[in-house]
């Protein structure tokens, strides 16, 4: 890859004006590997940036503890870093749930979901696996509504679980929406429900095998036959 060549004078300018590296390789137009390679180069210091840590009492770090956040949900609430949060958790003697492993008493302390009624939740009132099937379900119902709300072949429109999306052509589909498929960015979704139409379960099966349907009925036909023959033998 080629690269530009820079003096001396250059690189120096930039550390006298207290550049940190990032920013003195857009000044440069350089990537920030490259401006590394010529402080080294014409051995000159790296200048650093160093934010200072904020000063966290004890009793909020105590309270993200009892309510079981984790370390990215503490510094989210707090508004500090990783690196603040973990200094200010060693400097009051104090340590994350998460990380405890060897004490399994914060997950007996954890409450149950009161949807599933199977999984621990570290974010009351429900775990997270229903948490994402909720958020699934509430985006699935906002895209069936977009599409009109109602099977687009026979016109079913009474229950939302009921309707499916339909690609028109499957060589252009990216990714189905069955399982978790309701759970990409909105930006991601919409692309590809352009490509679908809505439809009811049943239409959507007999799209799908529509030369399959004649021998399944055969086969039901048969099976039935045979059932009914062993229950008159048994009788």
């Amino acid at each position: 890859m080629y690269h530009k060549n820079f003096s001396r004078e250059q690189i120096e300018e930039c550390v006298r004006l207290g550049l940190p590296s990032t920013i003195a390789a857009k000044r440069l137009e350089v990537d920030r590997s490259t401006y590394t390679k010529y402080l080294k180069k014409y051995n000159l210091p790296s200048i650093r940036v160093y934010k200072p840590w904020k000063e966290i009492q004890k009793e909020e770090l105590q309270a993200c503890i009892d309510l079981f956040y984790g370390e990215n949900r503490a510094c989210k609430l707090l508004g500090i870093s990783a690196g603040n949060y973990r200094h200010e958790m060693h400097r009051h003697g104090l340590q994350s749930p998460h990380t405890d492993f060897s004490n399994k008493k914060w997950f007996e302390n954890l409450s149950v979901c009161e949807q599933c009624q199977k999984q621990k939740c570290t974010i009351p009132p429900i775990c997270g696996k229903c948490r994402k099937r909720a958020k699934c379900n509430g985006v699935k119902a906002a895209l069936v509504k977009w599409k009109g709300g109602a099977c687009s072949i026979c016109g079913y429109n009474k229950c939302v679980a009921a309707l499916d999306f339909h690609h028109k052509d499957e060589s252009q589909k990216d990714f189905g929406f069955g399982g978790s498929g309701y759970g990409y960015n909105i930006k991601k979704l919409l692309p590809e429900i352009k490509k679908c139409i809505l439809i009811c379960s049943n239409c959507h099966r007999a799209l799908h095998f529509p030369d399959k349907h004649k021998a399944m009925i055969e086969i039901c036909e048969n099976t039935t036959v045979t059932a009914l023959t062993f229950l008159q033998q048994g009788v």
